[in-house]
């Protein structure tokens, strides 16, 4: 029974026999002391996680002693390593790499990473501000090899070189306030070992926020590496994010279906601030969705969603159980908290960085408040408050990781973000509880929905001129034992097709109701009213309907009779008649409003019928029009074929067959010749994409007039660049058709929709290919942006790769391994794809590759193909300069008759 499996589980749980304790308890009271057996496990378990977290924490091994760090585990392991230890550091001092050359540097002291000025510079009672200069020794590097760093954070403004070589500098570092601009970011940092020591300058300085320094770890490892561990946590990330809006829009929408229960709306704008305040640390993702983002509104929006997701939590419980939670008190609690809002709102950030520690204090107070709040749900049980209350447990234990990681306590990385996670499974259990008395209505209205969707899907298939699956259809969904439709033409109307439950078929018929039959066949009556009414009739058979139609309803054994007529321009077009018989219930109430739904279609298949049967009609007669006028025709050139000779009969064919061969050539080589001049018109000549990029080549050979390799080129109005290099499959001619269509659509996206991003620009190509009736063959496609200022490439395609060279290392950025394509005959059982953007920095020396054509060097497994990549890539490497490779291309490729394209472009 459940009652004795229950009473096994707290055996297993309190480690004791309870059931000579608990004999005569409900089933209901030991469920909730299995709950709590359960949620003591949980506590423990948590415990130990945050111990263990603590003392790993605060045992961690110090990469970095005294300015030097020993990197031979990422030379050999390939792994990433945080540069945690003791950082030289020079005080008030912005030192360059020539200062340390010239020996103008003081004697340093020696600061913990990560570590806050706050806590450990000599002046502590400037706070967080000031500026200094940060120096790292990485020995056992290996030269030429291209490593990584990370940084996170860093307050609240940097600039880093590495062997004297200024790689990144965020913000505005300067030695005072008016001299300096603060930024958040957490960036990428790549550089190339000169020898087997590299040296690391940092220059940090912060005079607008209450902590300075370098707040988070600093990681290190391989580029390679680093890259993807960087990219691996920014889809943790994101898909966290995605978890958090897609549940916030799932309670949000179920609030406006149920306005008076406003635990949904409160429920849904906590994990909305939530997720704002998750894009605001770590990866820091509000920064790529808002790159011109001004840094104190950054800050403002880190910590207003903070103080918005514990304000809207509170008021969460509190409608969830509002017999637990004082009102007053939350009242309280939404005052406190809106004016610190609006004091983070109006004041600087410097300022308002300081209310830290009251949000921290007020948090532990509204949350054990409500622990005990919830604690006495649970006593009372209250549906669902075992699982909040377990919600509240894990999420107070992730939210004391992050405050003692906030307040430099321990090393540790952010959990409040999985902590929430955690919440939201069992929160939305517990709302879903509440929703549970919605369900038979949601239920009622699914399968109406599924009904109309079901006769839609059904008009959809079938044949457009054919009437008996529409018949068929309407019949089975509204559940009649008979069913006519009538079609009017020729002055009458007439039954064109009959459906039958009992044997289950459909057939063609052709009785008119004025001919004579229709009392023994339908009701006349019933029809000839919706015809004068114009609207539906219902007919029950009782002896006054026996009476007005006795010789078809006398011993039918019909029970009622519906006729529905379908109007269009007010005129009846056609009438969808149904019969039940005795001894079944009567036509369902939906059944009108499932006919409303499918007229509009219904109504097509009428006029496409009778369009049909016209045109079958006109064939009929004007077939028999050209077999009589055939026999005339033979009759009259009898006498001319017995007298032509049989060499006639063959010149004559001749002379029509050359004709036409001419003819379809003219036209042939007339398109052929237009489209090469379309080709030649959208490609833009080399001198001008040199005005784009002063240093670099195109190299374009093809093998027939018209081409299905192109290129494209677009600067927009911020001073981007936009670049697309794409190849076409299929015939010659349609190869040429879709570049000049490809080109087309990118002058529409980019030009004149303003779309940049080369993930959202093939996305609406996609978009566009589906609108096309005809099929669309494979297309291969690259896109990159070029942002100027930024010093960054964006880069998707579709089965293209981009090769990004810096200092004689190649790295291949890869895309998706299919081409963009649409087949509509295959379209209905293809999933819809979307593409994303891989980001590139650039840095002076870059060089980047894009090969297009039929002899790709992208994404290709077969020997032939890895051994010419590897030959290409080795040539274009190995020039010098961008306007001789041109000439040693065509001298590779000479041979070879193909079409080729290979663009390169130096920075």
């Amino acid at each position: 029974s459940i009652k004795s499996i229950l009473l096994i589980c707290l055996k297993i749980y309190l480690g004791q026999d309870w059931s000579k304790i608990i004999k005569k308890v409900s089933v209901t009271n030991i469920f909730f002391l299995c709950s709590y057996a359960l949620m003591r496990k949980i506590i423990y378990i948590v415990y130990l996680l945050f111990l263990s977290n603590l003392i790993t924490s605060l045992n961690a091994q110090e990469v970095v002693k005294k300015g030097f760090a020993n990197i031979d585990t990422v030379n050999n392991q390939n792994n990433v390593i945080k540069l945690n230890g003791t950082w030289e550091f020079y005080d008030s001092c912005l030192y360059s790499p020539e200062d340390f050359i010239q020996k103008k540097t003081k004697k340093p002291e020696y600061l913990n990473v990560p570590g806050l000025w706050n806590k450990e510079k000599k002046n502590k009672n400037a706070g967080g501000t000031g500026f200094g200069t940060y120096r790292l020794i990485l020995t056992h590097t290996k030269k030429d090899v291209l490593y990584a760093l990370n940084l996170n954070k860093v307050q609240s403004a940097y600039k880093i070189w590495a062997d004297d070589k200024l790689l990144r500098e965020e913000g505005k570092v300067g030695n005072n306030k008016n001299n300096s601009a603060s930024k958040w970011s957490s960036s990428y940092i790549i550089f190339k070992a000169n020898g087997d020591s590299s040296q690391i300058i940092l220059q940090v300085s912060n005079f607008r926020h209450k902590k300075g320094g370098i707040e988070n770890a600093v990681t290190f490892g391989k580029a390679e590496t680093l890259t993807e561990y960087g990219w691996n946590r920014l889809a943790w990330n994101i898909l966290l994010l995605g978890i958090l809006l897609i549940m916030a829009a799932y309670h949000f929408a179920s609030y406006l279906f149920r306005r008076y229960d406003k635990s949904n709306l409160y429920f849904s704008l906590t994990l909305i601030f939530s997720a704002i305040f998750s894009s605001t640390v770590g990866e820091i993702l509000l920064n790529d969705l808002f790159p011109a983002l001004n840094w104190s509104i950054l800050v403002k929006t880190n910590y207003i969603s903070n103080y918005l997701r514990l304000l809207f939590f509170a008021l969460f419980i509190y409608h969830a159980f509002r017999n637990e939670v004082s009102k007053l008190l939350i009242k309280i609690f939404t005052i406190i908290s809106s004016t610190m809002i609006l004091f983070v709102a109006v004041t600087p950030v410097i300022i308002f960085t300081n209310t830290l520690m009251i949000f921290i204090a007020l948090t532990v107070i509204i949350l054990l408040y409500i622990i005990i709040s919830l604690i006495r749900a649970t006593i009372r049980k209250r549906p669902g408050a075992i699982f909040s209350f377990i919600g509240v447990i894990v999420l107070m234990g992730t939210a004391v990781n992050d405050i003692l990681k906030e307040l430099q306590i321990i090393d540790s990385v952010s959990l409040t973000i999985y902590g929430v996670f955690i919440f939201i499974i069992l929160h939305s259990y517990l709302i879903s509880l509440q929703n549970a008395f919605s369900y038979k209505s949601i239920k009622r209205i699914t399968e109406s929905i599924k009904i109309r969707s079901s006769i839609k899907d059904a008009l959809f298939s079938a044949n457009s001129y054919n009437l008996t699956a529409p018949l068929e259809a309407v019949s089975k969904v509204i559940d009649t034992d008979r069913s006519l439709i009538f079609i009017y033409s020729e002055n009458d109307w007439t039954a064109t097709n009959e459906y039958l439950k009992k044997e289950g078929t459909s057939k063609k018929t052709n009785i008119k109701i004025l001919s004579g039959k229709e009392n023994t066949y339908f009701s006349s009556y019933n029809l000839k009213k919706t015809i004068a009414s114009k609207k539906p009739t219902y007919t029950l058979v009782n002896e006054a309907a026996k009476a007005r139609d006795m010789k078809y309803l006398e011993g039918s054994g019909i029970h009622s009779i519906l006729s529905y007529p379908l109007i269009k321009d007010g005129i009846v077009r056609a009438i969808l008649y149904f019969e039940n018989y005795s001894g079944k219930k009567d036509f369902k109430k939906f059944t009108l409003d499932i006919l409303n739904d499918i007229k509009p279609q219904v109504l097509i298949f009428i006029d496409n019928f009778t369009r049909y049967r016209n045109l079958k009609e006109l064939n009929v007669k004007l077939e028999k029009d050209v077999r009589n006028k055939t026999k005339e025709i033979e009759t009259r050139t009898e006498e001319l074929h017995l007298i032509r000779t049989n060499l006639e009969k063959q010149n004559v064919q001749i002379f029509e067959q050359t004709r036409k061969l001419e003819q379809q050539n003219e036209q042939i080589n007339d398109g052929i010749t237009y489209s090469k001049k379309i080709q030649k018109a959208l490609l833009k000549s080399k001198e001008n994409i040199r005005s784009f990029f002063p240093d670099a080549f195109i190299f374009h050979k093809t093998a027939e007039q018209l081409t299905g390799t192109f290129y494209w080129l677009y600067k927009t109005e911020d001073d981007n660049i936009v670049y697309a290099s794409f190849n076409a499959s299929g015939s010659n001619i349609s190869r040429a058709l879709v570049s000049i269509l490809i080109t087309q659509l990118l002058n529409e996206i980019v030009i004149y929709e303003k779309t940049n991003s080369p993930k959202i620009i093939l996305n609406k190509i996609q978009e566009k290919f589906e609108k096309y009736e005809n099929t669309i063959d494979p297309l291969n496609i690259a896109v990159i942006l070029y942002d100027k200022k930024k010093k960054e490439i964006f880069f998707s395609g579709a089965e293209h790769s981009v090769f990004y060279s810096y200092e004689d290392h190649l790295i291949e950025y890869r895309s998706s391994d299919k081409p963009l394509e649409f087949n509509k005959l295959k379209s209905s059982k293809k999933t819809k794809r979307f593409f994303s953007n891989k980001r590139i920095s650039v840095v002076p020396g870059t060089k980047l590759f894009i090969c297009s054509g039929n002899l790709d060097c992208n994404n290709k497994k077969s020997e032939n193909f890895i051994k010419q990549k590897k030959e290409l890539l080795d040539i274009m490497l190995s020039v010098k300069e961008f306007k001789d490779a041109e000439n040693i291309l065509n001298d590779y490729f000479e041979k070879i008759n193909e079409d080729v394209l290979i663009s390169g472009i130096s920075f």
